[in-house]
């Protein structure tokens, strides 16, 4: 097994740094043969993947994540989100030795890359790729901050306030994380859970709506039709049928009745995810009528079927 992220980064890396240095002997080629024989197993099961996802894993899509403009706009994002961080990179690259600029010639050339070409699915996904660039970039302003250390008081001003400018982002973040609650289930939804622990037997089998907390399923280890199936697709796994099949039944569509029967399906759930995907089209009527017992915990009710 390979990660998928760093294979591709040393490739490129290794790529960049032979033409830099221009050496090319057999112990070279060795290097580059052996890893690439290696990988090539999960090469091609990534590549079938690839061909299979639902969603285009690569294409070019100018300026990242920035909004589609002119090169205004292009300069405005990156300045926004790299601040004084990108400057500062390659003036330090520009200022370095040149057996510098040659190690980390690859990291600017990824970056490049990733400005242009998203390589999955989600296009925030990329920052998997640029963590490798932002690493190196930190390296070099590192290097750059020493270099002004040495320079006397100014230069260790200047060293200080860089630093400061561009970890300032990263700090707020971390403060805002710390003072943040991201909960996973409310109280409610523990004893919804254990609601349905006691309402149904351990093999039973749910239709819920898609949300990953749900705590139908997340909460009591029972097996749900279709859960969380945003990411599915992008694994090859065709979901399409399946999903239409759950909107058609959670909105009473005509073949609703005989889909549940067909797919064993006794338990439904209805709350607030199933009410929040699929707004007014939900028939919630429909499985009331067709329920031999139910069990409510707050906004949440689960219906044993005939």
């Amino acid at each position: 097994m390979i990660q998928m992220h760093a294979f591709l980064v040393v490739g490129l890396a290794a790529a960049v740094w032979l033409l830099a240095w221009k050496v090319w002997d057999r112990k070279v080629a060795v290097a580059w043969l052996l890893p690439l024989l290696l990988a090539v197993p999960q090469v091609l099961r990534s590549a079938q993947q690839i061909g299979q996802s639902s969603r285009s894993f690569i294409r070019t899509q100018f300026g990242w994540m920035s909004p589609q403009g002119d090169w205004s706009v292009q300069a405005k994002y990156w300045w926004i989100n790299g601040g004084v961080f990108l400057p500062l990179s390659i003036f330090a690259f520009i200022l370095l030795p040149s057996r510098i600029r040659k190690l980390t010639a690859p990291f600017f050339v990824l970056f490049g890359i990733c400005a242009f070409v998203v390589f999955q699915p989600n296009d925030y996904d990329n920052i998997k790729l640029l963590a490798f660039s932002v690493c190196v970039f930190a390296m070099l302003c590192a290097a750059l901050f020493i270099r002004a250390w040495e320079r006397g008081v100014f230069g260790k001003c200047g060293a200080v306030l860089a630093a400061l400018a561009i970890s300032l982002s990263g700090i707020l973040s971390i403060a805002h994380e710390w003072n943040s609650s991201w909960r996973i289930a409310e109280p409610a939804d523990l004893e919804f859970g254990e609601k349905v622990r006691t309402f149904t037997p351990p093999d039973a089998l749910l239709l819920v709506g898609k949300r990953p907390t749900h705590p139908a399923f997340f909460l009591s280890g029972r097996r749900v039709f279709l859960g969380f199936h945003n990411w599915i697709g992008q694994h090859g796994m065709p979901i399409d049928p399946r999903r239409d099949e759950v909107r058609e039944m959670f909105t009473a569509a005509p073949r609703a009745e005989s889909l549940l029967k067909e797919h064993g399906l006794r338990y439904v759930v209805i709350g607030p995810p199933e009410r929040e995907e699929f707004g007014d089209a939900l028939n919630e009527q429909f499985f009331k009528d067709r329920a031999e017992a139910s069990a409510s915990v707050a906004d949440y009710t689960i219906y044993r079927l005939r």
